[in-house]
């Protein structure tokens, strides 16, 4: 069969039955039973959407971004799919450097199989937005609202951009919601940001709802960081009350490798360097967004040259403010310690290791976003 046929074909297929005649065409192809599976919306999980029973129901892993599977975790999943279901070939459908979905056949010809995953990859990302099939499979809870609403807002969990890779995530993936981050790969440069709306729930949500869209809104009109801020303070000042939202916007420049940013009332950026070296990225401040507007006010740039092999760490304070099992708290000085052990790991491979970290340091409920974005400088 043709990839170029097959695509066109299957773009043309009704987005909720898609995942059923994605499963035929693996079974035909493989000669075997098969299934599509997706990412959980946690990362932790594939849930099988559609195909044999004779495959799991779910299979257990630990290298999901969000929703999304790096190439940096292929290996673990063959494994874990091959415990479970021994002699198995296994297909993510990589679009653009990760995966959303995965087939698997009980047994066959891995290329074969291949070509057909090259071909639905596409599909499968279009009619996501045209049908609910996938986002009911990637859920184990329901969500709440506001927790809903953040998976809307965030944009892809793994990108390739010039000179860079990108991954971020926020956890927990069914509660909170007031944290977002969003990148998007332009002409003149990659814009970067991160925010944490004061509160938590429906409130918290709605005013990185405004943030955001003043953000996007400004940006989209090739408008600059500086403008992206004051748009933003503007529009979550006009919410009332005490509304606003500490944040980092910044933009990376891959042909001089300069990432610059802004500091609103945000937490550091930290700089892991090829070289092993663990910094603060320090710098002019100003207020969180949405505290304070005037004309007069001023969003002052940093910037700094970075070199190929740097990671940028953006957090939020729901890492550093994680309780751990003792009582205390993760602090920055423990997050250091943790980041000194993941040098020359890739952004989704550091990412990763960030939210096993989180959940791992207490038994307790995550009480608070925490998220993270990693640039990685590749060229």
């Amino acid at each position: 069969m043709s990839d170029s046929v097959d695509a066109i074909d299957l773009l043309s297929e009704p987005p909720s039955g898609l995942p059923e005649r994605l499963v035929a065409m693996a079974e035909e192809v493989a000669g075997a039973p098969a299934a599509l599976y997706v990412v959980s919306i946690g990362g932790m999980h594939l849930f099988r959407v559609a195909g044999a029973r004779a495959l799991p129901e779910s299979v257990p892993i630990i290298s999901g971004v969000g929703p999304e599977l790096g190439r940096d975790g292929l290996a673990e999943l063959c494994s874990e799919l091959d415990r479970l279901a021994p002699g198995c070939i296994v297909s993510p459908l990589w679009l653009r450097g990760r995966a959303t979905a995965v087939l698997v056949a009980c047994r066959g010809l891995e290329e074969d199989l291949d070509g057909l995953a090259r071909a639905a990859a596409p599909a499968v990302e279009l009619a996501a937005g045209f049908t609910d099939v996938f986002d009911r499979a990637r859920r184990s809870q329901r969500p709440t609202a506001a927790a809903e609403i953040q998976q809307d807002l965030l944009g892809p969990r793994m990108a390739v951009v010039g000179g860079a890779e990108i991954a971020g995530s926020v956890l927990p993936a069914y509660d909170v919601g007031g944290d977002w981050f969003d990148h998007s790969e332009n002409p003149e440069c990659t814009f970067v940001g991160v925010a944490d709306a004061v509160g938590r729930g429906a409130s918290a949500a709605a005013i990185s709802v405004v943030a955001l869209g003043a953000i996007r809104a400004a940006r989209r009109a090739a408008a600059p960081l500086e403008e992206c801020c004051r748009d933003a303070d503007l529009a979550i000042n006009s919410l009332g009350g005490a509304a606003f939202t500490t944040a980092i916007l910044a933009e990376w420049h891959a042909l001089t490798r300069t990432f610059s940013w802004i500091n609103c009332g945000h937490p550091r950026p930290l700089l892991l360097g090829a070289d092993g070296a663990i910094e603060e990225l320090v710098g002019d401040g100003t207020h969180p967004l949405g505290v304070w507007s005037g004309p007069e006010r001023r969003f002052p740039r940093n910037e700094r040259r970075l070199e190929v092999g740097d990671r940028v760490l953006i957090y939020t304070d729901g890492v550093t403010e994680r309780r751990t099992d003792d009582g205390g708290l993760v602090g920055l000085e423990g997050l250091l310690e943790f980041l000194a052990t993941l040098r020359d790991a890739s952004a989704g491979a550091t990412v990763v290791a960030i939210e096993s970290y989180v959940r791992g340091v207490g038994d307790n409920k995550i009480a608070d976003d925490a998220t993270q974005l990693v640039m990685a400088v590749t060229g």
